[in-house]
């Protein structure tokens, strides 16, 4: 038995084999294992302090500072939201993460939230 597929874009051609996604635009498709898997919004804070992967040595890991953003808080770079008040907590990610974390993003459940914060 033969089967032909036919269509007119790579994407067609996913979605004919039943492999393309719907997912809507800006919608995050990763998570960071390493971030807190609560609902409560992080921000991070800092990112340096390259070391050693003992688990991946040829992985090198680096430390990431997270901040809890206090319960309301809408602008995740206010005074109230940078007090030293808030828990923090410091995780290493794998270097090869760094494209997708930035001082001043957000996360929650281990992914990034969108600029707009809906509370």
């Amino acid at each position: 038995m033969r089967i032909a597929l036919r269509a007119r874009s790579a994407s067609g051609l996913l979605d004919a084999l039943g492999l393309g996604y719907d997912l809507p635009v800006g919608q995050a498709v990763y998570a960071i294992d390493a971030f807190p898997d609560d609902d409560l919004l992080w921000r991070i804070e800092w990112i340096g302090g390259v070391g050693y992967n003992t688990s991946v040595p040829s992985e090198r890991q680096i430390d990431v500072c997270l901040a809890q953003l206090p319960k309301g808080e809408k602008n995740p770079l206010s005074a109230r939201a940078r007090s030293s008040q808030v828990e923090k907590r410091t995780v290493k990610i794998g270097v090869g993460l760094l494209p997708y974390v930035w001082i001043g993003s957000v996360w929650q459940k281990r992914r990034p939230v969108p600029k707009e914060l809906k509370l």
